[in-house]
């Protein structure tokens, strides 16, 4: 709360206006997705306060000091936990992230003169690949089943499949794939193509963005004591580790905050450090100090009620509502069925409609887009005609369903 006092009024007010509405959306068939708003409430909690990319950065800080004092494995199975967390939400971020807290661990067993060998020992060995394979063997067969190699992570598939942008501004762009849809090729040849051209141009393009969000103004004086004056080894790690993941982030295509979210301890341990100092070398003005901050917690809060909160990435979906109503529209009539989704010359590509459970074939609604006769027609008769074959126009007569004709009919 006192990290992003901002945040947390989006979330209050988010849980006020979706509460009633939260538990039984989260209870439906999640092959239908729930209502917006409960969405952006679970959002909200997930990327701000339980964020699993925050979770696996905090967890493997905890064991740098424990690690580095006296080797136990439980430590060693709480950091293999917190590597397969990172490798499973940001690969690359958190293999920056890991390393650079790795060459800090080293450094801190030669500084506190202990042998380093004792991370070789069995008791920190066996407790560590245990969770560390067991993660590997889960990871590597999820792959497989989704992507045919346990190598290959889908969102690589996926970006390879789709996007003429590569997800590193250090890599040329690909031979853009052939689009089956001119809603896929209108995003990843516009927009998604030219962010990755105008980052490759000025990689610090929308930096700022991502330090304004975890780093408010009330806490930039408290980072520059704990850096410039407090002689600390624990805050020259953090800030050396901080550096490595803030260099990593320049290369990234896009850079949204959540990208370095397992950082974000760091800047949490510099803040306290700053303000520690503060209070024990001002004495007599530590009260004046508290209520300082208390004052710009206040301001802070302030001006967050008096203008517009920062807002938050869109989900690429839209109105879920209007789609779960033409959903349960299917469903009283009974048996499987098939929707062509028809947009308009002028639709919004971030509001999507089109997307399915992962089962697709064994799911009563599979949604598709609308390709022409000749395309929609092949994937009839893929169906063989079990399924009730439905045209829907959420753009121009989004109430409505419409008999499509086919070739059967």
């Amino acid at each position: 709360m006192v990290w992003r006092p901002d945040q947390l009024r989006i979330l209050y007010r988010q849980l006020l206006l979706d509460a009633p509405e939260l538990v039984p959306a989260c209870l439906r068939d999640p092959g239908y997705g729930c209502h917006d708003g409960a969405y952006r409430t679970l959002q909200l909690l997930d990327e701000f306060l339980l964020g699993r990319r925050n979770c696996g950065g905090c967890l493997l800080l905890g064991t740098l000091p424990r690690l580095a004092r006296q080797v136990k494995p439980i430590h060693a199975g709480i950091a293999a936990f917190s590597l397969v967390l990172l490798a499973n939400t940001r690969p690359y971020e958190g293999l920056v992230f890991s390393g650079a807290t790795f060459f800090a661990l080293l450094y801190w067993r030669k500084r506190q003169r202990r042998s380093v060998k004792e991370l070789l020992a069995l008791r920190c060995v066996i407790p560590f690949a245990l969770v560390f394979g067991s993660g590997l063997v889960f990871t590597g067969y999820y792959n497989y089943r989704v992507t045919g190699s346990p190598l290959q992570m889908p969102y690589y598939l996926y970006s390879r499949d789709y996007a003429a942008a590569p997800e590193m501004i250090i890599f040329p762009e690909r031979k853009p794939p052939v689009y089956r849809h001119a809603e896929m090729e209108k995003y990843y040849m516009g927009p998604d193509l030219a962010d990755y051209r105008k980052a490759r141009s000025n990689p610090t393009r929308h930096v700022s963005y991502a330090l304004e969000f975890y780093t408010p103004v009330l806490y930039l004086f408290p980072i520059a004591i704990a850096i410039l004056l407090v002689p600390s080894y624990r805050v020259y790690s953090a800030t050396a580790i901080a550096i490595c993941v803030g260099c990593s982030f320049l290369i990234d295509d896009s850079k949204w905050p959540h990208y370095i979210a397992a950082g974000v301890g760091l800047l949490a341990i510099v803040v306290i450090y700053g303000f520690r100092l503060m209070r024990v070398t001002s004495k007599r003005l530590g009260p004046s100090f508290v209520m300082i901050f208390v004052a710009l917690m206040c301001a802070q809060l302030a001006y967050c009620h008096l203008f517009e909160p920062p807002t938050f990435p869109e989900r690429n979906t839209g109105d879920t509502s209007l789609r779960d109503s033409v959903a349960q529209s299917c469903l009283k009539q009974g048996g499987r069925h098939l929707i062509l989704v028809h947009y308009s010359a002028d639709h919004d590509f971030n509001h999507e409609y089109v997307y399915n459970s992962a089962n697709i074939d064994a799911s009563d609604i599979v949604w598709a887009h609308d390709m022409g006769k000749e395309k929609n027609q092949e994937l009839v008769d893929y169906y063989h005609n079990s399924r009730k074959v439905w045209l829907w126009q959420p753009d121009t007569d989004p109430d409505n369903l419409i008999p499509y004709q086919t070739s059967a009919n």
